[in-house]
């Protein structure tokens, strides 16, 4: 039911569209359901949302500001169940899964990322495992960890990788005359990406 998702969940914050004009929203353990797409206007540009799980039924875009998603101290869970996009030296916290294509750049990424479909990333820094379900295009990002491309992957000037970091692509390799490809590597096959779920609970209907 409703209420025992809010219970479970600890949900605070439940609505088809969401706007926030404050300083920042605090909410570690807690979850927002939002029913719509999200841009960095609702948030109020430098915003932070300290909240550990995110699940956004709609396109995500962050353009300016510094507005962040998800629990630096309790990082959960973001779902976008749409495209994302972002730049502005922004920090995202938790479980990132994009169910759309995205394109990225200025943005640090803490925990795994997950793009079921095409990504571009003309920059961002990946602290942890990156999982791209279609074409992968690469440019001035780092890479902590190992990228996988599930088809193929695009490397123009200059992505970066730590000594123990790999990339991994599943299709064809593009890449400029005399780069260095020592951290680049062709895979036969790579595990199944799983997209998420938006949960399924509708407002309830308020008293008349």
């Amino acid at each position: 039911s409703f209420y025992q998702c809010m219970i479970e969940s600890q949900l605070f914050l439940h609505g088809s569209s969401f706007a926030f004009h404050g300083n920042r929203i605090n909410g570690s353990d807690a979850t927002i359901y939002i029913g719509d797409s999200l841009k960095t206007a609702q948030i109020n540009g430098g915003a932070l949302s300290s909240v550990s799980n995110l699940f956004i039924d709609g396109d995500v875009n962050l353009q300016g500001g510094s507005a962040g998603l998800g629990s630096a101290s309790k990082p959960g869970q973001v779902c976008i169940n749409g495209d994302f996009s972002a730049s502005g030296g922004r920090s995202i916290y938790g479980h990132t899964v994009v169910n759309g294509r995205a394109n990225i750049k200025d943005t640090t990424f803490y925990q795994p990322l997950t793009i079921m479909k095409d990504a571009v990333l003309p920059g961002g820094t990946y602290k942890d495992n990156v999982h791209i379900g279609g074409d992968t295009y690469i440019k001035d990002a780092y890479f902590e960890k190992a990228l996988f491309s599930h088809q193929d992957l695009t490397v123009d000037w200059t992505p970066s990788f730590s000594p123990s970091a790999l990339a991994t692509y599943v299709g064809e390799l593009y890449h400029p005359n005399n780069i260095d490809l020592s951290a680049y590597q062709k895979g036969s096959s790579l595990e199944k990406l799983t997209s998420c779920s938006i949960p399924s609970y509708p407002l309830l209907k308020t008293k008349p």
